[in-house]
């Protein structure tokens, strides 16, 4: 994921990383396995990562600004935020809404099946499931 200056990576087993693009310097890197995309949002870092954490680290810094553990072993989705709520999907179906100042749960809708990606484009959430199916949602 490209934001302003800094390109930032996820890797499986590894690290989430944040690289200077200008100077192609690693700004700083903190173990987490994730398969998944991270999200920029606010000068944060969200990772899904494989055990089921979601995680919120500063952009520029690498600390840790939160984390949210209630969805472990959950098979989280990609993170995306739509409007002001970050947003992450599990294995059965469920949309789970979080604050991204906090990382609280404050919300929850079901799809039809395992969420395999998430995506935003012109404010509306996108959303694929591993059995192929595609719904789209809007924020009100």
């Amino acid at each position: 994921t490209v934001a302003g200056q800094f390109m930032v990576t996820t890797s499986f087993q590894g690290q989430v990383t944040v690289t200077d693009l200008a100077s192609q310097r690693v700004v700083w890197s903190e173990d987490s396995s994730s398969t998944k995309r991270p999200e920029v949002y606010d000068n944060k870092v969200f990772v899904s990562s494989t055990d089921g954490k979601l995680t919120a680290y500063d952009l520029t810094t690498g600390e840790q600004v939160w984390q949210n553990d209630s969805l472990l072993n959950r098979h989280l989705s990609n993170s995306v935020v739509l409007g002001s709520d970050l947003i992450v999907g599990d294995l059965d179906g469920v949309l789970h809404l979080v604050d991204p100042a906090t990382g609280k749960l404050i919300g929850r809708s079901k799809t039809s099946g395992e969420v395999n990606t998430l995506r935003v484009i012109e404010n509306q959430l996108y959303v694929s499931t591993r059995k192929g199916d595609l719904s789209i949602w809007q924020n009100r």
